[in-house]
Protein backbone atom coordinates (compact mmCIF):
# COMPACT_ATOMS: atom_id res chain seq x y z
CA UNK A 1 0.00 0.00 0.00
CA UNK A 2 1.50 3.53 -0.84
CA UNK A 3 2.51 5.85 2.17
CA UNK A 4 -0.25 8.36 1.35
CA UNK A 5 0.09 10.16 4.71
CA UNK A 6 -3.37 8.60 5.38
CA UNK A 7 -3.41 7.39 9.07
CA UNK A 8 -6.53 5.92 10.13
CA UNK A 9 -6.82 4.99 14.40
CA UNK A 10 -10.64 3.69 13.68
CA UNK A 11 -10.54 0.13 14.69
CA UNK A 12 -12.42 -3.19 14.71
CA UNK A 13 -14.28 -2.92 11.31
CA UNK A 14 -13.61 -5.68 8.80
CA UNK A 15 -14.61 -3.50 5.93
CA UNK A 16 -12.34 -0.40 6.63
CA UNK A 17 -9.69 -2.10 4.34
CA UNK A 18 -12.05 -1.89 1.47
CA UNK A 19 -13.76 1.33 1.76
CA UNK A 20 -10.52 2.99 2.83
CA UNK A 21 -8.38 0.64 0.29
CA UNK A 22 -5.30 1.78 -1.54
CA UNK A 23 -6.61 4.15 -4.04
CA UNK A 24 -9.31 5.53 -2.04
CA UNK A 25 -6.73 6.53 0.82
CA UNK A 26 -5.00 7.96 -2.11
CA UNK A 27 -7.92 9.71 -3.53
CA UNK A 28 -8.73 11.54 -0.05
CA UNK A 29 -5.12 11.82 0.84
CA UNK A 30 -5.04 14.48 -2.55
CA UNK A 31 -8.40 16.29 -1.88
CA UNK A 32 -6.77 17.26 1.84
CA UNK A 33 -3.28 18.07 0.07
CA UNK A 34 -5.46 20.23 -1.99
CA UNK A 35 -7.60 21.76 -0.02
CA UNK A 36 -7.38 21.58 3.68
CA UNK A 37 -5.67 24.80 4.51
CA UNK A 38 -8.31 26.58 2.27
CA UNK A 39 -10.69 25.35 4.44
CA UNK A 40 -8.89 26.55 7.51
CA UNK A 41 -8.76 29.92 5.78
CA UNK A 42 -12.58 29.92 5.88
CA UNK A 43 -13.35 28.95 9.04
CA UNK A 44 -11.67 31.82 9.98
CA UNK A 45 -13.05 34.45 7.84
CA UNK A 46 -16.55 32.53 9.86
CA UNK A 47 -14.89 33.79 13.32
CA UNK A 48 -14.32 36.99 11.93
CA UNK A 49 -17.90 37.21 10.54
CA UNK A 50 -19.43 36.40 13.74
CA UNK A 51 -17.23 38.40 15.85
CA UNK A 52 -18.49 42.02 13.47
CA UNK A 53 -22.27 40.72 14.12
CA UNK A 54 -21.44 40.64 17.66
CA UNK A 55 -19.56 44.03 17.62
CA UNK A 56 -23.15 45.01 16.00
CA UNK A 57 -22.86 44.63 12.66
CA UNK A 58 -25.87 44.34 10.48
CA UNK A 59 -26.62 41.71 8.15
CA UNK A 60 -27.80 42.81 4.89
CA UNK A 61 -28.00 41.31 1.16
CA UNK A 62 -24.54 41.79 -0.50
CA UNK A 63 -24.44 43.64 -3.71
CA UNK A 64 -24.28 40.89 -5.74
CA UNK A 65 -25.24 41.26 -9.91
CA UNK A 66 -28.57 39.70 -10.04
CA UNK A 67 -28.56 38.88 -13.89
CA UNK A 68 -30.03 36.40 -16.21
CA UNK A 69 -27.86 33.10 -15.68
CA UNK A 70 -29.64 29.87 -15.08
CA UNK A 71 -28.63 26.76 -13.99
CA UNK A 72 -28.13 23.94 -16.37
CA UNK A 73 -31.27 21.57 -16.22
CA UNK A 74 -31.22 18.44 -13.89
CA UNK A 75 -30.64 15.08 -15.39
CA UNK A 76 -33.79 13.29 -15.70
CA UNK A 77 -33.27 11.36 -12.57
CA UNK A 78 -33.32 14.44 -11.00
CA UNK A 79 -35.90 16.61 -12.43
CA UNK A 80 -38.71 14.93 -10.27
CA UNK A 81 -38.12 15.45 -6.59
CA UNK A 82 -41.31 15.98 -5.21
CA UNK A 83 -40.86 13.28 -2.15
CA UNK A 84 -37.28 12.33 -0.83
CA UNK A 85 -36.98 10.16 2.13
CA UNK A 86 -34.04 10.98 4.05
CA UNK A 87 -32.38 7.77 6.12
CA UNK A 88 -28.95 7.18 8.41
CA UNK A 89 -26.40 6.36 6.13
CA UNK A 90 -26.68 2.72 7.28
CA UNK A 91 -27.59 -0.55 5.52
CA UNK A 92 -30.72 -1.46 7.15
CA UNK A 93 -32.75 1.74 7.07
CA UNK A 94 -31.32 2.85 3.98
CA UNK A 95 -32.41 -0.52 2.19
CA UNK A 96 -35.98 -0.09 3.94
CA UNK A 97 -36.06 3.35 2.10
CA UNK A 98 -35.26 2.54 -1.00
CA UNK A 99 -38.74 0.41 -1.28
CA UNK A 100 -40.87 2.71 0.54
CA UNK A 101 -41.89 4.71 -2.80
CA UNK A 102 -39.87 7.77 -2.50
CA UNK A 103 -38.53 9.75 -5.89
CA UNK A 104 -35.18 9.92 -3.58
CA UNK A 105 -33.74 8.55 -0.72
CA UNK A 106 -31.12 10.90 1.38
CA UNK A 107 -28.72 9.01 2.80
CA UNK A 108 -27.19 11.66 5.64
CA UNK A 109 -24.03 11.47 6.80
CA UNK A 110 -24.26 14.48 9.00
CA UNK A 111 -27.59 15.39 10.88
CA UNK A 112 -29.21 11.53 11.31
CA UNK A 113 -26.19 9.67 11.91
CA UNK A 114 -23.62 9.47 14.69
CA UNK A 115 -20.19 9.27 13.27
CA UNK A 116 -19.03 6.33 15.27
CA UNK A 117 -16.20 4.56 12.75
CA UNK A 118 -18.37 1.70 12.16
CA UNK A 119 -21.63 3.29 11.47
CA UNK A 120 -19.44 5.52 8.69
CA UNK A 121 -18.01 2.40 7.33
CA UNK A 122 -21.33 0.97 7.02
CA UNK A 123 -22.60 3.83 5.48
CA UNK A 124 -19.87 3.92 2.79
CA UNK A 125 -20.30 -0.08 2.01
CA UNK A 126 -24.16 0.18 1.60
CA UNK A 127 -23.85 2.96 -1.02
CA UNK A 128 -21.13 1.00 -2.64
CA UNK A 129 -23.04 -1.96 -2.79
CA UNK A 130 -26.47 -0.23 -3.86
CA UNK A 131 -24.27 1.97 -6.78
CA UNK A 132 -22.99 -2.15 -7.93
CA UNK A 133 -26.30 -3.43 -7.79
CA UNK A 134 -29.45 -4.15 -10.55
CA UNK A 135 -31.29 -0.95 -8.29
CA UNK A 136 -28.76 1.61 -9.66
CA UNK A 137 -30.37 1.60 -12.43
CA UNK A 138 -34.15 1.67 -12.20
CA UNK A 139 -34.64 3.14 -8.24
CA UNK A 140 -35.24 5.91 -6.51
CA UNK A 141 -32.21 8.27 -7.39
CA UNK A 142 -29.89 8.36 -4.22
CA UNK A 143 -28.20 11.33 -2.37
CA UNK A 144 -25.26 11.25 0.02
CA UNK A 145 -25.58 14.16 2.10
CA UNK A 146 -21.82 14.63 3.39
CA UNK A 147 -21.05 16.67 7.06
CA UNK A 148 -19.99 20.45 6.83
CA UNK A 149 -17.09 22.45 6.74
CA UNK A 150 -16.93 22.86 10.42
CA UNK A 151 -16.04 19.05 11.37
CA UNK A 152 -12.77 17.15 11.54
CA UNK A 153 -13.21 13.64 11.84
CA UNK A 154 -11.16 11.83 14.35
CA UNK A 155 -10.21 9.08 13.27
CA UNK A 156 -8.29 9.75 10.05
CA UNK A 157 -5.67 12.55 10.43
CA UNK A 158 -2.73 13.51 7.89
CA UNK A 159 0.61 15.10 8.87
CA UNK A 160 -0.74 15.25 12.20
CA UNK A 161 -3.68 16.77 11.38
CA UNK A 162 -7.27 15.48 11.77
CA UNK A 163 -8.92 15.07 7.75
CA UNK A 164 -11.93 17.70 7.34
CA UNK A 165 -14.85 15.49 7.66
CA UNK A 166 -16.55 17.20 3.98
CA UNK A 167 -13.35 15.92 2.21
CA UNK A 168 -13.52 12.33 4.06
CA UNK A 169 -17.16 11.72 3.27
CA UNK A 170 -17.36 12.96 -0.24
CA UNK A 171 -14.03 11.54 -1.17
CA UNK A 172 -14.94 7.97 -0.34
CA UNK A 173 -18.31 8.49 -2.07
CA UNK A 174 -17.08 10.27 -5.04
CA UNK A 175 -13.96 7.78 -5.37
CA UNK A 176 -15.99 4.35 -5.06
CA UNK A 177 -19.71 5.56 -7.01
CA UNK A 178 -18.65 8.21 -9.50
CA UNK A 179 -18.10 5.51 -12.12
CA UNK A 180 -20.52 3.17 -11.30
CA UNK A 181 -22.77 5.51 -11.38
CA UNK A 182 -22.61 6.70 -14.54
CA UNK A 183 -22.91 2.98 -15.71
CA UNK A 184 -26.22 2.96 -14.41
CA UNK A 185 -26.98 6.41 -16.26
CA UNK A 186 -27.99 7.87 -13.41
CA UNK A 187 -25.62 11.20 -11.73
CA UNK A 188 -23.48 11.01 -8.79
CA UNK A 189 -25.65 13.72 -6.15
CA UNK A 190 -24.34 14.75 -2.94
CA UNK A 191 -25.98 17.35 -0.61
CA UNK A 192 -23.64 19.67 1.24
CA UNK A 193 -24.70 21.38 4.42
CA UNK A 194 -24.33 24.23 6.61
CA UNK A 195 -22.43 26.76 4.10
CA UNK A 196 -22.62 30.34 5.35
CA UNK A 197 -20.27 32.01 2.31
CA UNK A 198 -19.36 32.07 -1.11
CA UNK A 199 -16.06 31.04 -0.05
CA UNK A 200 -17.47 27.99 1.08
CA UNK A 201 -19.42 27.06 -1.94
CA UNK A 202 -16.34 28.02 -3.97
CA UNK A 203 -14.44 25.34 -2.27
CA UNK A 204 -17.04 22.73 -2.96
CA UNK A 205 -17.11 23.78 -6.72
CA UNK A 206 -13.43 23.40 -6.57
CA UNK A 207 -13.41 19.77 -5.18
CA UNK A 208 -15.70 18.72 -7.52
CA UNK A 209 -14.14 19.92 -10.45
CA UNK A 210 -10.59 18.50 -9.04
CA UNK A 211 -12.99 15.28 -8.33
CA UNK A 212 -14.37 14.86 -11.65
CA UNK A 213 -10.46 15.74 -13.68
CA UNK A 214 -8.64 13.03 -11.29
CA UNK A 215 -11.97 10.26 -11.45
CA UNK A 216 -12.00 11.13 -15.58
CA UNK A 217 -15.66 12.04 -15.69
CA UNK A 218 -17.42 14.76 -17.32
CA UNK A 219 -18.59 17.94 -14.60
CA UNK A 220 -22.51 16.99 -15.45
CA UNK A 221 -21.46 13.22 -13.52
CA UNK A 222 -21.54 15.52 -10.65
CA UNK A 223 -24.67 17.23 -9.34
CA UNK A 224 -24.95 19.35 -5.62
CA UNK A 225 -28.28 20.52 -3.66
CA UNK A 226 -27.51 22.72 -1.16
CA UNK A 227 -29.11 22.81 2.99
CA UNK A 228 -29.76 26.61 3.37
CA UNK A 229 -30.03 26.26 6.70
CA UNK A 230 -28.07 28.66 8.08
CA UNK A 231 -29.05 32.14 8.53
CA UNK A 232 -25.82 33.86 6.78
CA UNK A 233 -26.78 31.48 3.67
CA UNK A 234 -30.42 32.70 3.01
CA UNK A 235 -28.89 36.39 2.78
CA UNK A 236 -26.38 34.94 0.24
CA UNK A 237 -28.10 32.25 -1.53
CA UNK A 238 -27.86 33.87 -4.88
CA UNK A 239 -23.80 33.91 -4.09
CA UNK A 240 -23.27 30.40 -3.45
CA UNK A 241 -25.69 29.29 -6.04
CA UNK A 242 -23.42 31.30 -8.45
CA UNK A 243 -20.13 29.60 -7.29
CA UNK A 244 -21.66 26.08 -8.12
CA UNK A 245 -23.38 26.78 -10.82
CA UNK A 246 -21.78 23.55 -12.97
CA UNK A 247 -23.11 21.53 -10.27
CA UNK A 248 -25.83 22.75 -8.48
CA UNK A 249 -29.82 21.52 -9.02
CA UNK A 250 -31.59 22.46 -5.83
CA UNK A 251 -31.67 23.85 -2.65
CA UNK A 252 -33.18 22.77 0.53
CA UNK A 253 -35.00 24.26 3.74
CA UNK A 254 -33.99 22.98 7.08
CA UNK A 255 -35.44 24.18 9.69
CA UNK A 256 -34.46 23.67 13.06
CA UNK A 257 -30.53 23.73 11.82
CA UNK A 258 -31.61 27.24 10.33
CA UNK A 259 -33.52 28.43 13.31
CA UNK A 260 -30.29 26.98 15.82
CA UNK A 261 -28.24 29.24 13.50
CA UNK A 262 -30.48 32.22 13.90
CA UNK A 263 -30.00 31.90 17.63
CA UNK A 264 -26.07 31.95 17.04
CA UNK A 265 -25.74 34.17 14.35
CA UNK A 266 -27.89 36.81 16.72
CA UNK A 267 -26.71 36.03 20.14
CA UNK A 268 -25.33 39.22 21.16
CA UNK A 269 -29.16 40.83 20.36
CA UNK A 270 -31.65 40.97 23.06
CA UNK A 271 -33.81 41.74 20.16
CA UNK A 272 -33.55 38.24 18.76
CA UNK A 273 -34.89 35.86 21.80
CA UNK A 274 -37.23 33.24 20.00
CA UNK A 275 -39.82 31.65 22.25
CA UNK A 276 -40.71 28.23 22.73
CA UNK A 277 -39.41 25.90 19.94
CA UNK A 278 -43.20 24.23 19.42
CA UNK A 279 -44.04 27.93 18.33
CA UNK A 280 -41.57 28.35 15.90
CA UNK A 281 -43.92 26.69 12.61
CA UNK A 282 -43.20 27.50 9.05
CA UNK A 283 -46.34 30.13 9.46
CA UNK A 284 -43.96 32.78 11.81
CA UNK A 285 -43.33 35.51 9.70
CA UNK A 286 -39.79 35.44 10.11
CA UNK A 287 -39.43 31.52 9.06
CA UNK A 288 -42.41 32.18 6.08
CA UNK A 289 -39.96 34.88 4.69
CA UNK A 290 -36.84 32.18 4.77
CA UNK A 291 -38.69 29.90 2.80
CA UNK A 292 -39.98 32.46 0.23
CA UNK A 293 -36.79 33.28 -0.05
CA UNK A 294 -35.42 30.01 -0.80
CA UNK A 295 -38.24 29.42 -3.49
CA UNK A 296 -37.74 32.57 -5.38
CA UNK A 297 -34.13 32.52 -5.20
CA UNK A 298 -34.16 28.34 -6.33
CA UNK A 299 -36.39 29.22 -9.00
CA UNK A 300 -34.65 32.64 -10.30
CA UNK A 301 -31.72 30.12 -11.46
CA UNK A 302 -33.86 27.34 -12.25
CA UNK A 303 -33.02 24.27 -9.44
CA UNK A 304 -35.30 22.96 -7.63
CA UNK A 305 -36.29 24.28 -3.65
CA UNK A 306 -36.88 21.46 -1.23
CA UNK A 307 -39.42 21.82 1.81
CA UNK A 308 -38.53 20.79 4.97
CA UNK A 309 -38.23 17.34 6.96
CA UNK A 310 -41.66 15.62 7.55
CA UNK A 311 -40.60 13.90 10.81
CA UNK A 312 -43.11 12.31 12.99
CA UNK A 313 -43.30 8.75 13.39
CA UNK A 314 -46.21 6.69 12.87
CA UNK A 315 -47.99 5.24 15.84
CA UNK A 316 -49.62 1.68 15.43
CA UNK A 317 -51.38 1.67 18.93
CA UNK A 318 -53.76 4.98 18.62
CA UNK A 319 -54.92 5.13 15.68
CA UNK A 320 -57.18 8.46 16.43
CA UNK A 321 -53.51 10.16 17.71
CA UNK A 322 -52.26 8.50 14.29
CA UNK A 323 -54.54 10.17 11.67
CA UNK A 324 -54.08 13.37 13.76
CA UNK A 325 -50.74 13.46 13.61
CA UNK A 326 -50.41 12.54 9.56
CA UNK A 327 -53.16 15.38 8.81
CA UNK A 328 -50.42 17.75 10.59
CA UNK A 329 -47.89 16.48 7.96
CA UNK A 330 -50.34 16.57 5.27
CA UNK A 331 -51.39 20.24 6.12
CA UNK A 332 -47.55 20.97 6.54
CA UNK A 333 -46.65 19.58 2.81
CA UNK A 334 -49.43 21.04 1.50
CA UNK A 335 -48.44 24.58 2.84
CA UNK A 336 -44.93 24.08 1.03
CA UNK A 337 -46.21 22.66 -2.39
CA UNK A 338 -48.62 26.15 -2.61
CA UNK A 339 -45.83 28.38 -1.25
CA UNK A 340 -43.72 26.99 -4.38
CA UNK A 341 -41.77 24.17 -3.17
CA UNK A 342 -41.13 21.37 -5.89
CA UNK A 343 -40.11 18.73 -3.43
CA UNK A 344 -40.06 17.75 0.05
CA UNK A 345 -38.53 15.71 2.70
CA UNK A 346 -39.78 12.59 4.88
CA UNK A 347 -37.29 11.38 7.95
CA UNK A 348 -39.94 7.92 7.94
CA UNK A 349 -40.42 5.62 5.30
CA UNK A 350 -44.25 5.98 6.52
CA UNK A 351 -44.99 9.32 5.67
CA UNK A 352 -43.58 8.90 1.71
CA UNK A 353 -47.40 8.03 1.46
CA UNK A 354 -48.84 11.06 3.23
CA UNK A 355 -46.59 13.30 1.42
CA UNK A 356 -46.75 12.02 -2.02
CA UNK A 357 -50.62 12.12 -1.84
CA UNK A 358 -50.13 16.27 -0.83
CA UNK A 359 -47.44 17.01 -3.69
CA UNK A 360 -49.39 14.94 -6.27
CA UNK A 361 -52.98 16.54 -5.47
CA UNK A 362 -51.38 20.44 -5.86
CA UNK A 363 -48.31 19.43 -8.12
CA UNK A 364 -49.39 17.16 -10.81
CA UNK A 365 -46.85 17.64 -13.04
CA UNK A 366 -42.71 17.15 -11.48
CA UNK A 367 -41.73 20.47 -10.45
CA UNK A 368 -42.94 24.12 -10.40
CA UNK A 369 -39.09 26.12 -11.34
CA UNK A 370 -41.96 28.50 -13.50
CA UNK A 371 -42.87 29.87 -9.82
CA UNK A 372 -41.27 33.47 -8.49
CA UNK A 373 -42.08 36.18 -6.41
CA UNK A 374 -41.25 39.08 -8.61
CA UNK A 375 -43.60 41.48 -6.74
CA UNK A 376 -43.27 40.12 -3.16
CA UNK A 377 -39.40 40.11 -2.90
CA UNK A 378 -38.03 39.24 1.09
CA UNK A 379 -36.39 42.33 2.19
CA UNK A 380 -33.33 41.95 5.31
CA UNK A 381 -36.07 43.01 7.58
CA UNK A 382 -38.70 40.38 7.15
CA UNK A 383 -35.97 37.89 7.89
CA UNK A 384 -34.93 39.42 10.31
CA UNK A 385 -37.74 40.47 12.76
CA UNK A 386 -39.49 38.24 15.23
CA UNK A 387 -42.17 38.76 17.66
CA UNK A 388 -41.85 38.88 21.68
CA UNK A 389 -40.82 35.41 23.19
CA UNK A 390 -43.14 33.84 24.83
CA UNK A 391 -41.22 31.29 26.86
CA UNK A 392 -43.04 28.72 28.98
CA UNK A 393 -41.84 25.63 31.58
CA UNK A 394 -43.34 23.23 29.20
CA UNK A 395 -41.61 24.35 26.45
CA UNK A 396 -37.90 24.62 28.57
CA UNK A 397 -39.15 21.18 30.22
CA UNK A 398 -39.15 20.25 26.31
CA UNK A 399 -35.90 21.40 25.12
CA UNK A 400 -33.93 19.92 28.31
CA UNK A 401 -35.79 16.52 27.53
CA UNK A 402 -34.90 16.02 24.03
CA UNK A 403 -31.44 17.28 24.01
CA UNK A 404 -30.83 14.76 26.83
CA UNK A 405 -32.34 11.80 24.99
CA UNK A 406 -30.98 12.80 22.07
CA UNK A 407 -27.42 12.92 23.10
CA UNK A 408 -28.07 10.00 25.32
CA UNK A 409 -28.60 8.03 22.27
CA UNK A 410 -25.79 9.72 20.13
CA UNK A 411 -23.76 9.07 22.50
CA UNK A 412 -24.37 5.27 22.18
CA UNK A 413 -23.79 5.44 18.29
CA UNK A 414 -27.94 6.24 17.11
CA UNK A 415 -28.58 9.65 14.97
CA UNK A 416 -32.18 9.24 14.87
CA UNK A 417 -33.93 8.87 17.80
CA UNK A 418 -37.20 8.43 18.02
CA UNK A 419 -38.74 11.20 21.03
CA UNK A 420 -42.93 11.61 21.83
CA UNK A 421 -43.23 10.71 18.63
CA UNK A 422 -41.08 12.90 16.48
CA UNK A 423 -38.12 10.89 14.38
CA UNK A 424 -35.06 13.87 15.80
CA UNK A 425 -31.65 14.31 14.10
CA UNK A 426 -28.87 16.57 16.14
CA UNK A 427 -30.62 19.98 14.90
CA UNK A 428 -33.06 19.36 17.28
CA UNK A 429 -30.24 18.79 19.85
CA UNK A 430 -29.14 22.20 18.74
CA UNK A 431 -31.84 24.49 18.65
CA UNK A 432 -32.69 22.94 21.93
CA UNK A 433 -29.51 23.59 23.58
CA UNK A 434 -29.15 26.46 21.92
CA UNK A 435 -32.69 28.21 23.06
CA UNK A 436 -31.79 27.05 26.65
CA UNK A 437 -28.36 29.08 25.96
CA UNK A 438 -30.21 32.33 25.14
CA UNK A 439 -33.01 31.95 27.64
CA UNK A 440 -30.66 31.88 30.08
CA UNK A 441 -28.28 34.38 29.21
CA UNK A 442 -30.96 36.92 28.16
CA UNK A 443 -32.64 36.51 31.45
CA UNK A 444 -35.79 35.19 29.81
CA UNK A 445 -39.32 35.41 31.90
CA UNK A 446 -41.41 32.92 31.89
CA UNK A 447 -45.10 32.75 30.74
CA UNK A 448 -45.77 30.90 33.88
CA UNK A 449 -44.11 33.37 36.54
CA UNK A 450 -40.46 33.92 37.36
CA UNK A 451 -37.82 33.88 35.03
CA UNK A 452 -34.74 30.98 33.77
CA UNK A 453 -31.94 31.42 36.59
CA UNK A 454 -29.14 28.52 37.12
CA UNK A 455 -30.47 27.13 39.80
CA UNK A 456 -33.94 26.46 38.30
CA UNK A 457 -32.35 25.21 34.85
CA UNK A 458 -30.27 22.75 37.16
CA UNK A 459 -33.50 21.39 38.95
CA UNK A 460 -35.37 21.15 35.81
CA UNK A 461 -32.26 19.19 34.08
CA UNK A 462 -31.89 16.93 37.37
CA UNK A 463 -35.66 15.92 37.33
CA UNK A 464 -35.57 15.36 32.87
CA UNK A 465 -32.54 13.64 32.86
CA UNK A 466 -33.89 11.48 36.30
CA UNK A 467 -37.26 10.72 33.98
CA UNK A 468 -35.08 9.65 30.95
CA UNK A 469 -32.58 7.42 32.51
CA UNK A 470 -35.74 5.37 34.17
CA UNK A 471 -37.70 5.01 31.14
CA UNK A 472 -34.27 2.95 30.11
CA UNK A 473 -32.88 2.24 26.56
CA UNK A 474 -29.67 3.01 27.03
CA UNK A 475 -26.78 2.47 29.76
CA UNK A 476 -27.24 5.33 32.89
CA UNK A 477 -23.92 6.65 32.40
CA UNK A 478 -25.20 8.40 28.45
CA UNK A 479 -27.93 9.58 30.22
CA UNK A 480 -25.27 11.17 32.88
CA UNK A 481 -23.04 12.12 30.72
CA UNK A 482 -25.51 13.91 28.45
CA UNK A 483 -26.45 15.82 31.31
CA UNK A 484 -23.28 17.04 32.16
CA UNK A 485 -22.43 18.12 28.48
CA UNK A 486 -25.76 20.03 28.14
CA UNK A 487 -25.03 21.46 31.69
CA UNK A 488 -21.75 22.41 30.78
CA UNK A 489 -22.73 24.04 26.54
CA UNK A 490 -26.10 25.85 28.50
CA UNK A 491 -23.79 27.31 31.21
CA UNK A 492 -20.96 28.44 29.73
CA UNK A 493 -20.77 32.05 29.31
CA UNK A 494 -19.57 31.54 25.56
CA UNK A 495 -21.78 30.05 23.62
CA UNK A 496 -20.37 26.85 21.19
CA UNK A 497 -20.66 26.86 17.76
CA UNK A 498 -21.10 23.43 17.27
CA UNK A 499 -22.18 21.01 20.04
CA UNK A 500 -20.83 17.77 17.86
CA UNK A 501 -17.50 19.53 18.12
CA UNK A 502 -17.22 18.90 22.18
CA UNK A 503 -19.71 15.64 21.70
CA UNK A 504 -17.82 14.39 19.10
CA UNK A 505 -15.14 13.66 21.49
CA UNK A 506 -17.27 11.55 23.66
CA UNK A 507 -17.77 9.11 21.15
CA UNK A 508 -16.89 5.34 21.66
Amino acid sequence: MPNTGLQVSGQGVSITDDVLNAGAREFVAGLVRAFAERRLALLDARREAQAAWDAGSRLSFPAFPDGDWRAEPAPEPLRDRRVENIVPAMPEPFVTALGAGANGVVADFEDALSPTWPNLMAGQQALREYWRGAAARSGPQVTARVRGWHLEDRHVSMDGQRVPAALLDAGLYLFHNLGPAREAGRPLHLCIPKLEGAGEAALWADVLHHSCDVLDAPAGAVKCSLVIETLPAIFRVDELLAELRDFVVGVHAGRWDYLFSFIKTLRSRPDAVLGDRAGLTATEPFVAAYMRRLVDSAHRRGVHAIGGNGTFVPMEVDAEADRTARARVRQEKVREVTLGFDGTWVAHPGLVGVAREAFEEHLPHPNQLYRVFKDSRVTPADLLEVAAPVVSLDGLRSNIRAAVRYLAAWLAGEGSVVIDHQLEHIGTAEIARSQLWQWLHRNTSLADGGMLTPALFDELLAEETAAAASGGGFPPENYKRASALLGELVKADGFADFLTDTACEELP
